[in-house]
């Protein structure tokens, strides 16, 4: 394990907060998805940065606050970024931990073949270097989270405390909503794609496709590798709770675009099946990205979930 520095250096106005060389990555950054953001760079400076190695690859880590651990699994195409709006309520009381998960943001690729039980490992070898192989902890996952959750439990299956789940993956079949492609793209028509993409994807008001979230979808964009389609996806979430004895509670959004139109009843009716203490709640006008955008529904519903806990 080797530490990044204490502390980060938030990005300079204009510029986007990016680990790996701009050679990598061959896409223009227009100013309007570099805008300065007083949360995002408040946070990229007040982290602990950490790179933990699992046989020679690098998981990048941030980590806030002080208390029980509790680890933050982000979206497919993301990074630590998809939660921004958790992580400052999260720290007051707990030692939160946020990697970029294998394939994203400063992590390394995953071992071949790329498969998200792979990645699972990378994360379980980093997360036993900072809190200890036996240590508990409580997960908060979004999105592409919830499939990782589920190789977790697996790995770790007597060291969870409780799940909670935002929009989770891993429950069935996904509904792919339409995207737009950025690469090759630049100015103009490179925001209008990311702008496109939040509206079509993450969130459900169109308020919030604002200049944080299109640096956020930018950055992330960037610095994603893995082809998610090609990855593959080891045992659902439904697979694998059996036996699991903590509290699970699972948040989506009315309007989660990865929700097929009528289906939304099916996949809480799966969760139950599963798991039938879990806490389900569908949140009235919220997208995909539903802990950003009902940010402090969700964060009062987890503070409370991880009062519970103790």
């Amino acid at each position: 394990m080797c530490g990044g520095g204490p502390k980060g250096s938030p990005p300079a106005a204009g510029s986007c907060d990016s680990g790996l060389k701009r050679d990598d990555f061959p896409m223009s950054h227009p100013a309007a998805l570099c805008q300065p953001d007083d949360l995002l760079d408040r946070l990229s400076s007040t982290a602990e940065r950490v790179d933990t190695d699992s046989d020679g690859r690098r998981v990048a880590w941030r980590i806030w606050g002080q208390g029980k651990p509790v680890l933050c699994l982000h979206g497919g195409s993301g990074s630590w970024k998809h939660w921004v709006r958790s992580i400052e309520p999260l720290a007051k009381g707990n030692r939160v931990l946020v990697p970029d998960l294998p394939g994203y943001g400063d992590s390394d690729e995953p071992a071949e073949p790329t498969s998200v039980m792979n990645m699972a490992r990378d994360v379980t070898a980093g997360l036993d270097s900072l809190i200890g192989p036996d240590t508990p902890y409580a997960i908060a996952a979004f999105s592409f989270g919830g499939a990782m959750t589920a190789q977790l439990l697996q790995l770790h299956a007597n060291r969870i405390r409780g799940l909670f789940l935002c929009s989770p993956a891993g429950i069935m079949a996904p509904n792919p909503p339409p995207t737009a492609k950025v690469r090759g793209k630049s100015g103009d028509e490179l925001v209008e794609a990311h702008r496109f993409n939040l509206g079509s994807i993450m969130l459900a008001d169109p308020a919030l496709v604002d200049a944080r979230t299109l640096r956020i979808q930018h950055e992330n964009t960037v610095q994603a590798r893995l082809n998610q389609l090609k990855v593959k996806r080891g045992k659902l979430l439904p697979e694998v709770l059996d036996g699991f004895t903590g509290p699970v509670v699972s948040i989506w959004g009315e309007k989660d675009a990865f929700v097929a139109p009528g289906t939304m009843e099916t996949r809480v009716g799966i969760l139950r099946d599963a798991y039938p203490a879990a806490e389900i709640e569908v949140l009235d006008g919220a997208g995909h990205w539903v802990n950003y955008e009902a940010a402090e529904r969700i964060n009062q519903m987890l503070l409370d979930f991880l009062a519970r806990l103790d």
